[in-house]
């Protein structure tokens, strides 16, 4: 009976052994891809510090806007970038926002007011008067995933998710998927945006999705052996996935999403 005993001790101890050595691993690789994803993170908020050159004369009534929902459209405009990979230009040098992301801005900004009816024909009357400026003003890439985007934010009141000086994510994160109907990049991604900004990593609600796009579901591909695509269902296992491996390293939702988009092979 003794050695029955100490067998089933024994099994037990190479047991947990195991399970230890798999969780050092785990928490090795997590903290490995989170690495990854905050040096991104901090390119991504180094590319927005150019909004505060902004000029607010170019845009009438800011000063009638509170700071908050101006940071936020700032955040749209920006995401909306990123996801066109915009080539730099020149202006850039100088550390000036791009004229793309400040006709982004703009019809956020007459939307509103109630101002914008189509939205896709205003963004083409903007650039119209850009192109005079500028005879390299191309069509946007992406351009209905642009007008996606800016219809969807369009929509939302930020007046009932101001808390404390700043948003509740979660509010807004309904808000938005109200609006545009169902879980997809151009209404979850400026949350990222913003979160990074205002260094919400710590305090992200666990109920926030984390964007997926081509390259963080191409990443999940790469890690799992799977594919993920915009399904509620593949969101909320994304969801899962980025809060265990966000424990794991210590790292915020907001890393492991850039990690797996960098793995994706995303620049």
């Amino acid at each position: 009976m003794a050695n029955v005993n100490q067998k089933e001790s024994m099994s037990t101890t190479k047991d947990l052994s195991v399970d230890r050595d798999i969780s050092a691993k785990m928490s090795a690789i997590a903290s490995i891809l989170a690495n990854e994803g905050i040096a991104f993170n901090k390119h991504l908020v180094e590319q927005f510090k150019r909004w505060e050159a902004l000029n607010p004369k170019q845009f009438g009534k800011l000063a009638d806007i509170p700071k908050e929902h101006i940071v936020f459209y700032q955040s749209i405009s920006q995401t909306i970038g990123w996801m066109q990979q915009l080539p730099l230009e020149k202006s850039e040098d100088a550390g000036e926002i791009p004229s793309l992301l400040l006709a982004y801005f703009q019809i956020l900004l007459e939307a509103r007011t109630g101002k914008v009816g189509d939205i896709g024909q205003r963004l083409e009357q903007i650039r119209e008067v850009s192109r005079k400026d500028n005879a390299n003003a191309n069509k946007p890439r992406r351009f209905l995933g642009v007008i996606s985007c800016l219809e969807t934010w369009s929509q939302v009141d930020l007046t009932s998710a101001t808390i404390t000086g700043a948003f509740n994510l979660e509010i807004l994160q309904n808000s938005a998927l109200n609006a545009c109907g169902r879980a997809r990049w151009s209404a979850l991604a400026p949350l990222k945006m913003y979160a990074l900004v205002k260094k919400m990593g710590a305090n992200t609600p666990k109920a926030i999705y984390p964007p997926m796009g081509r390259g963080v579901s191409r990443g999940i591909e790469r890690f799992l052996g799977f594919a993920l695509g915009e399904s509620e269902n593949d969101y909320t296992i994304a969801r899962d996935l980025h809060l265990k491996l966000a424990e794991l390293s210590g790292a915020s939702v907001w890393d492991i999403n850039s990690s797996f988009y960098r793995l994706g092979g995303g620049k």
